[in-house]
């Protein structure tokens, strides 16, 4: 085997993630031989492995109480495993374990702590079983996400002692992200023989040709351990997502996923044709915004479906599109593609709020060829910070889009970004009210502020000069930069805040509330079998007293942190739950970075 490429824990275990089935389609299909891992399903597995449970059972399709049911067993059954190791929590979404992910020092130690680190053990019979036969010349590991970054050096550190001779190559928007820490520290310098900065095809193939076959090429956007004439261009070796001709899913089982049906993720495009203030996803991949032609989407979608139907009996219904945002055009391509040649397809994707989708017509097109949900990034309703965000978007705008979509009878999420700079307590309020007020949001999702590594607000900033934001430069693996406005530790302020916001808007729409207790995933089945209104459906018939323990948990929640008092996060609903991990590291680096300002001042005072 020339290489492996492997997804590692953790994240949702209702799909495999479409970064790794490009990659591994797009080196196959330039000759080598090659297979991918999704560890991540495993692990769910491994740790779950002495119980019983069935997804596809056809009751949690008609019954969405009976599937919620399902998931909060699972994570009853996860507390019960987590309990033999020190520190460890998992839920479906997130972990958190005895030492600090963001930390070279504290990745490190977690290496040698089996009694706090399941992934030893994990990755042990892993490697014993799949990885050794193999013999592969070059493993792939990627990090996206922080959950990735202890399991993933864990895996490294495993392969180090067991299979001597193999490249690890590492890549992933971590990697991209925090490359530059990394090589001034040194310290996870044994683990790793390259990293791969943005999109990852074409570096890994030019790996494959100076590894494998022994090309003296040049090498773009990887760097190379003990060399230092690496070559970091965001502008080359883009990759051009028309270069894949086949999807290739012939390595995961979809049955393994805990998902009721077969949920399969696609890309349209990388990358993202907008440039608000907060956010850096753009950063993530090469420059420029690159589509992949609508021809070769519909050919994945049918691909798909003859695969499965081929492996499992039935074809393949629900698609995610996993891009930074979606083309209005592509989108509309893809649905009179889908419509015109009857193709059973109902998909999802991530949008921005254009012009052209305040028309019905338009909105009514996307339904009929497939359109069950759309993810808006929303933010606000005050236009004063939309402006400072450069969102681009006015409130009557988002009405129109909005409106239209339900009318259409896609879902509606929202993204809701709490606490931007400026933002004040009555802005916050007029928002809560407005969503409180439109029947056309059927879900949100709560964020609070951060200054993300490689956003505009860090390198760019066009902030008021009566906003002062201090930003300290990253250390180890942080991404959400620790920072201060006007001289206040803004983070642990606003926290508490869009808590209290989620309450105000869950008390007066109980339906949010009960859709925002469901992995997010599963929110597409349900309006493809009950409408874009089955919240509120679902409410009085089985949803009421889940609601109220959902708000006396968030209540419970906000008085504990703003006490600082131990936090019980079973009972909060998905998207609260997230934030307080982030949050917590968050104020954690915060108040790190107050004390060194602090010291630095004293120092500097000292010396004056």
């Amino acid at each position: 085997m020339d290489s492996v490429l492997i997804n590692v824990p953790l994240s949702s275990p209702l799909h495999i993630k479409a970064n790794i089935v490009f990659l591994k389609s797009f080196i196959k299909e330039n000759g080598f031989k090659i297979k991918a891992f999704d560890t991540n399903i495993h692990f769910f597995k491994w740790m779950l492995r002495d119980y019983d449970f069935n997804f596809h059972d056809h009751i949690y399709m008609d019954n969405p109480v009976k599937l919620l049911g399902l998931y909060n067993q699972i994570e009853e059954w996860l507390v019960a495993e987590c309990s033999k190791y020190q520190g460890l929590t998992v839920d479906l979404r997130t972990i958190g374990l005895a030492y600090d992910r963001l930390r070279f020092d504290d990745v490190l130690k977690a290496l040698d702590d089996s009694e706090a680190n399941p992934f030893i053990a994990f990755f042990d019979e892993f490697i014993a079983k799949e990885l050794k036969p193999l013999k592969p010349k070059i493993v792939g590991i990627g990090l996206t996400f922080q959950d990735h970054i202890i399991s993933a050096f864990t895996l490294a550190d495993r392969i180090r002692k067991s299979l001597c001779d193999v490249k690890i190559v590492l890549g992933g928007q971590m990697i991209t992200r925090c490359y530059d820490t990394m090589l001034e520290s040194g310290a996870l310098d044994d683990l790793w023989d390259y990293l791969v900065c943005w999109d990852g095809e074409i570096p890994f193939l030019d790996l494959h040709k100076k590894i494998i076959l022994k090309q003296d090429i040049p090498l773009v956007n990887v760097i190379e351990k003990g060399r230092d004439d690496w070559v970091l261009d965001r502008s080359r070796s883009a990759f051009d997502l028309d270069q894949i001709e086949h999807l290739d899913f012939s390595d995961f089982d979809f049955n393994d996923y805990f998902f009721p049906d077969m949920l399969i993720p696609l890309e349209t495009a990388r990358g993202c044709y907008g440039s608000c203030e907060f956010c850096a996803i753009p950063s993530g991949s090469n420059t420029g915004f690159r589509e992949r032609s609508v021809g070769k989407i519909i050919n994945d979608i049918v691909g798909v479906q003859k695969h499965t139907l081929e492996k499992y009996g039935l074809a393949a219904t629900y698609f995610k599109f996993m891009d930074d945002t979606s083309s209005p055009r592509t989108l509309l391509h893809i649905a009179e593609e889908i419509h015109h040649r009857g193709i059973d397809a109902k998909w999802e994707t991530y949008v921005r709020m254009e012009a052209v989708f305040q028309d019905f017509d338009v909105m009514k097109r996307l339904y009929g060829g497939g359109c069950r949900k759309l993810m808006w990034g929303l933010e606000t309703n005050d236009p004063e910070i939309l402006k400072s965000m450069s969102k681009k978007i006015q409130p009557i705008s988002t009405n129109k889009v909005l409106d239209a979509a339900h009318d259409a009878g896609i879902l509606n999420f929202v993204f809701v970004l709490i606490g931007f700079p400026g933002e004040k307590q009555e802005q916050r309020d007029v928002l809560a009210e407005y969503i409180i007020a439109c029947n056309s949001i059927h879900v949100l999702t709560l964020a609070t502020f951060d200054v993300t590594k490689h956003s505009r607000m860090q390198t760019d900033s066009t902030l008021p000069d009566d906003i002062k934001l201090e930003v300290e430069p990253s250390n180890g693996f942080e991404v959400r930069l620790p920072y201060v406005l006007n001289g206040e530790n803004w983070k642990r302020v606003i926290v508490a805040e869009a808590q209290r916001f989620m309450v105000k808007v869950t008390k007066k729409r109980p339906d949010i509330g009960l859709v925002s207790l469901f992995p997010d995933q599963v929110r597409v089945i349900y309006t493809e079998k009950h409408g874009n209104g089955w919240g509120k459906k679902f409410l009085s018939k089985f949803g009421e007293d889940k609601i109220k323990a959902l708000l006396l948990a968030t209540e419970k929640y906000i008085d504990a942190f703003e006490n600082e008092n131990e936090i019980e996060l079973s009972g909060l609903p998905d998207p609260l739950k997230r934030e307080h991990i982030r949050t917590k590291e968050d104020i954690d680096a915060i108040a790190q970075a107050i004390k060194r300002r602090k010291k630095y001042e004293t120092k500097r005072s000292d010396s004056i």
